[in-house]
Order: C-alpha cells, then structure tokens, then sequence
C-alpha cells in the first residue's frame, strides 16, 4: 500500500510539473506569435492587401490596418503608419453613427445612444442619420422624461434638414421620406402634449397629412380629437358659460357658439377615423416604436 501510495505522488508531482511547464509555454506562444507575424515580409502584405481593400470592403481594410499598426514601429515606416493611423481615426468615426443606430433599433440602450449621439452631434449637428435615430431613443424612452427636451429639438432639427433637401443615405427603420416626417412630427406634438398642446395638436394634424403609418394609426387621430377636446373646446365652452349662459342669443352669442361647434366638427371628424382604423392593429398602435 506505501509502495502503491509512493508512486501516485510521484506520477502526480511529474504531472504537476508537466502541467507547469505547458502552461508556461503556452502563455509565451501568443506573444511570440504576434511578433513572429511582424515580420517585414507580413507587413508588406498586410498593406497591400488594405490598399486593394480600400475602396471595397472598408471594414476589411480596418482589420488590415489594426493588425499592421499592432506590430512595433520601424522609423523607415513612419509614412505608411501615420497613414493608416489616420484612415483608422476616421473609419472609427465614421462608423460611431453606426453604432448609435445599433443601440436603437438592436440593443434598444437609449442612454448609450443618447451618450455616443450627442458626442458626435457636438462634431457634426447636423447629422440626420444620429438626428432621426435619437429622435427614436427619444420617443420610445420618453416616459422616463430624462432626454424629452433633447429629444424634441433633435426632432425639430431632423424635421428642418429634411424639409430643406437633405436625405440620411437611407430611411431606415422609415419606407420614406414621407414616413420619416410623419414620425418626427409626431414626436414633437407627442412631446409638446403637456406642456404647449396648441403646437402638439398642430404637429400631430401635419404629421397625419403624411403618406406613411402615422396617417393610418386610430391612436393619431385620437390624439388629435383629445387634443382638440382638452384644449380648443375647452377654453371656448368655459368662456361661453361665463359670458352667455343663461342670457338671451345675441350676434356674439351665436357667433361663439358656431366656433365651438366647428371645434366639435373636428373632433367627431377625428374621432370617427379613428374608429374605422381601431381594427388594424389596436395592441401594437405604433409599430416598432410601441
């Protein structure tokens, strides 16, 4: 039995220190590795293949130029790496719109996309891709409040640009230019509800003359009648009680009720929309946006 127990603990210390010396190359190998890889001949191919990639395939050629700017420098490269260094700052750039549209419509992180988008609208305001996409974050986060003020001037901003000619490279998550604006104007008048309801109502009233979703939503037109309900008929009801109630019709008297009753006529317009399209998809009123 000693004998049986003296050999394990032999074979488990020549395995122990088997073990250690595999471990300890093997954490050399990566490193030597990467320096095997800079040799002259490894580099000269790695910008020669980014140089073909260039125009091609961006992306590719980024890797190129990482995996290159990765290996020592050499004085006699000085050229050829500031250059790369260079595409590689603008590449990365570039590609930060990208991002922010990724964290919108992917990931779903508003306040990452609030953070990134608002460091490259600092460099660059008048960016409609990040304009529309924070807009976006903007609305679908907008019952925590915290970028609600943001969020209605990028939408404003966005809606500008665009009416002025300027076009994103695509609509996406839109079909059109037509359905973006519907979007965006809708934003606004959702977000200025409380607190300035006559430019929320006339935003959502032109949001809803736009070929796109947001004319053929029930919530756009109901919104519309609430609004005219809680705002315009409102005021004119209270001051036609205080003025003409219970007094004999007179010219004035007429006259304020005939506004009040064309206000009426706009909301039961409203409202009647907004019943014969409740049946289109009255779980999910705003698409992708709910």
């Amino acid at each position: 039995m000693k004998k049986t127990i003296g050999s394990l603990a032999i074979c488990a210390t020549v395995a122990m220190l088997s073990l250690q010396a595999f471990a300890n190359r093997a954490s050399l190998q990566p490193e030597a590795t990467i320096q095997d890889q800079c040799t002259p001949e490894s580099k000269t191919a790695w910008y020669t293949e980014f140089t073909k990639d260039l125009k091609t395939d961006q992306a590719k050629a980024y890797e190129l130029a990482k995996k290159y700017l990765a290996c020592p420098s050499v004085a006699a490269e000085e050229q050829i790496t500031n250059y790369l260094k260079n595409f590689v700052t603008k590449y990365e750039k570039a590609s930060r719109k990208d991002q922010v549209s990724d964290l919108v419509y992917n990931k779903k992180d508003y306040a990452k996309a609030f953070e990134l988008g608002k460091q490259i609208l600092a460099e660059e305001p008048d960016n409609l891709r990040v304009l529309i996409d924070l807009s976006n974050a903007g609305y679908a986060s907008r019952k925590v409040e915290t970028n609600n003020a943001d969020t209605l001037a990028y939408a404003k901003k966005a809606i500008e640009l665009i009416e002025s000619g300027k076009a994103p490279e695509n609509w996406t998550p839109y079909k059109s230019k037509d359905e973006a604006l519907g979007y965006l104007y809708y934003t606004v008048g959702l977000l200025n509800a409380q607190k300035n309801p006559a430019e929320g109502l006339t935003s959502v009233i032109k949001a809803a003359q736009f070929q796109g979703e947001i004319s053929k939503l029930a919530s756009t037109y109901a919104f519309i009648a609430g609004a005219y309900e809680a705002g315009q008929y409102a005021k004119l009801y209270a001051d036609y009680k205080a003025k003409f109630e219970g007094k004999d019709e007179s010219p004035e008297s007429k006259l304020a009720l005939e506004n009040i009753n064309q206000v009426v006529d706009r909301m039961i317009d409203a409202y009647a929309r907004a019943v014969a399209l409740a049946g289109n998809d009255p779980q999910r009123p705003f698409g992708w946006r709910a």
